[in-house]
């Protein structure tokens, strides 16, 4: 992880998070639940923390923000430690909640640094 290969953004790619999260063999998102997640991330209730490497998306989490509380929902990986590096950003970040990328409108804040 202290290689520094991956690149973290939080809120920048919900729709594509919600699309990869699903497409393992066995997923408990459905097209309904995936609906109300969209209808959360309207509302700006959701927070993605990514890792991208060479511009490509390839991991990320996906939860419900609610004031302080962070409520993790699913997420995905396709690159060997790509999940644990977002995981870690995300869990160093959860206090105060705007760290994950939210100011105190709940506006989406397109964080990046190098992981």
């Amino acid at each position: 992880m202290r290689q520094r290969r991956f690149e973290i953004r939080v809120n920048t790619a919900f729709n594509a998070t919600l699309k990869e999260c699903p497409s393992r063999e066995e997923s408990w998102i459905s097209p309904e639940s995936a609906d109300v997640y969209v209808q959360l991330n309207r509302r700006n209730l959701i927070t993605t923390v990514e890792a991208w490497q060479d511009d490509q998306l390839v991991a990320s989490i996906f939860g419900t923000t609610i004031g302080g509380y962070y409520s993790g929902e699913s997420q995905f990986s396709k690159v060997a430690d790509a999940g644990k590096v977002a995981m870690v950003h995300l869990m160093k970040s959860t206090t105060p909640t705007n760290q994950l990328g939210r100011n105190s409108n709940h506006q989406p804040n397109q964080q990046r640094e190098k992981k």
